[in-house]
């Protein structure tokens, strides 16, 4: 297994193109921007894709798409496109960085697209789903677009790539793509009300097409995603949810290899303490809510497939993300792993959402989620959480990243690699505004380690809440750790609470209002440091 640091790649959000200088965690916290006299006027920058290269380092493709004033001349540029960034994994550095800019005769949706190594071939791949607008409003041409680009970061133009033509009209936006056998890419995108698979060849040629007219229930504009149901027989399933007086049921439309329709699985909600979050805003029922990422489906070796979505408690006022564990033939619930999240919120673009799904090297589950997040730039909260569990989805270990209170988080990804995951996601600190996101990468080996001490300052096997707190701080455990003591400390040094038993919540009661160091000590001597805010 090979040796990975966990790093965190904070970038300005404007990169010049060839980036030499290293960084360091100090530069999440006080690297504002790239310009003294730039001001970002509105867009926005995204990790889309994420992918381990030959040598053991990681590229990210970073979409932006921002306008930018120059206070100094009064001239607007537009730098949109492809940000390329080879990130070193031991030397703690962006060693390359290279800027495609997006075609201005196509467009493009440049989210949900795929990034891998090109199994076919050397170097790489970039697929997207891409159409030319054409002046009459509403008419244009949709295309499968596939890039081929080198270990130096060059991908070949658009208009030099594989072009396959799969709509006469235009289409806005891939579901999302699959790389299969090594030998084709399925996409799946929405035309209209009905939902289509195509799968390309990656010589260019268009293999299969199917379209899906009276399936979908629910809002065509809302994310969806399509996963392998089954490896023998090769099925693929997609999603849709079924709104009923209650709650809301999963829907699933299982589909054989050459994308002919065979059932829909309605799961029933017997889930006994939870209910799942569905897309109709409860107080304004005509009002579809846009959670930023879907439901994501993972089918196991045993007969049964996992499925994480978000998840609210019925009788009290919490929710989070959960992974339910249902048998593939009979569709019996037989479990479910819950995070909760904090603080709460009830609309489900605020909620808590799921990031990945995938299986890991020794059999065992991968699961990174976010955790609940205000949608105010000046009073952000959430996590990145990382979890990594048996197929009974009893955690083996977690990992909390990132300081709940400082920092927003959004547009995330994760990714497998050869020994361990990756997420990666843009940043935006809580006292900062929109024109100063940045870019973060995690990469953790298959044990839950990660990389130098300075590191791990962005990094606990414990999650606390509330914080500010009023009364009692909670908190909670990996289960691979086991806490020794918590210190208080005020901002003159002084220890105000020592505490050894019970060390699953904190009382602060009786103490000033302000701002304390908390101090975490585990039995094997590792010492975390975190601020508390006593309202």
């Amino acid at each position: 297994m090979k040796k990975h640091l966990l790093l965190i790649a904070v970038f300005f959000t404007a990169l010049i193109a060839q980036a030499q200088e290293p960084y360091t965690f100090d530069t999440l916290i006080y690297r504002i921007k790239g310009w003294d006299n730039v001001v970002v006027g509105s867009g926005f920058y995204k990790v889309a894709g994420l992918v381990e290269m030959t040598d053991g380092d990681f590229m990210a493709d970073i979409q932006s798409d921002m306008i930018l004033l120059d206070t100094i001349t009064n001239i607007s540029s537009y730098p949109s496109g492809d940000y390329f960034h080879k990130i070193s994994c031991h030397g703690d550095s962006i060693t390359n960085s290279r800027f495609m800019e997006h075609s201005q005769v196509f467009g493009a949706d440049n989210y949900n697209l795929l990034l891998k190594r090109n199994p076919v071939g050397e170097g790489y791949i970039l697929v997207k789903l891409i159409n030319n607008r054409v002046n009459t409003p509403g008419l244009g041409i949709s295309w499968v677009s596939i890039q081929h680009g080198d270990e130096d970061l060059g991908f070949e133009n658009l208009e030099d790539g594989i072009m396959v033509q799969v709509e006469d009209d235009m289409v806005n936006k891939a579901c999302n793509m699959l790389l299969e056998n090594g030998e084709n890419v399925i996409v799946m995108y929405m035309h209209g009300n009905n939902p289509v698979l195509v799968r390309v060849g990656l010589d260019g040629t268009l293999k299969d097409k199917a379209s899906f007219t009276d399936l979908i229930h629910s809002s065509p504009t809302l994310p969806y995603r399509l996963s392998v149901f089954n490896d023998t027989p090769r099925e693929y399933a997609f999603f849709d949810w079924e709104v009923t007086e209650n709650d809301t049921c999963l829907r699933y439309h299982v589909v054989d290899s050459m994308f002919n329709y065979q059932r829909t699985i309605v799961v029933e909600n017997n889930y006994t303490n939870i209910r799942l979050v569905h897309n109709i805003n409860e107080n304004s029922p005509d009002i579809s809510l846009y959670p930023i990422n879907p439901p994501t489906m993972l089918s196991l070796d045993d007969g049964t497939w996992l499925v994480a979505t978000q998840y609210t408690r019925t009788n009290t006022v919490t929710n989070g993300v959960c992974v339910l564990k249902h048998d593939k033939t009979t569709q019996e619930y037989l479990g479910n792993a819950q995070f909760q999240a904090w603080p709460i919120y009830l609309d489900p673009i605020n909620m808590a959402y799921p990031i990945g799904l995938d299986k890991s090297d020794d059999g065992n589950v991968y699961f990174a989620y976010r955790t609940a997040q205000n949608t105010s730039y000046a009073s952000a909260y959430g996590r990145v959480a990382v979890v990594k569990m048996d197929t009974d989805l009893n955690i083996i270990w977690q990992r909390y990243c990132l300081d709940a209170t400082g920092y927003h988080q959004k547009y995330c990804k994760m990714e497998l690699f050869s020994g361990g995951l990756v997420v990666g996601g843009t940043i935006l600190k809580a006292t900062e505004t929109t024109s100063n996101e940045k870019v973060f990468l995690f990469i953790f080996h298959d044990n839950g380690t990660v990389g130098t001490p300075e590191m791990e300052d962005f990094v606990r096997p414990y999650a606390f809440w509330p914080n500010p707190v009023s009364d009692v701080l909670h908190l909670e455990y990996s289960p691979d750790v086991k806490p020794e003591q918590i210190e208080l400390y005020d901002l003159q040094g002084r220890l105000v609470r020592i505490q050894r038993k019970g060390l699953e919540s904190v009382d602060l009661q009786g103490l000033t209002a302000g701002q304390y160091l908390m101090k975490v000590t585990m039995e094997d001597g590792k010492v975390y440091s975190d601020k508390v805010v006593k309202e």
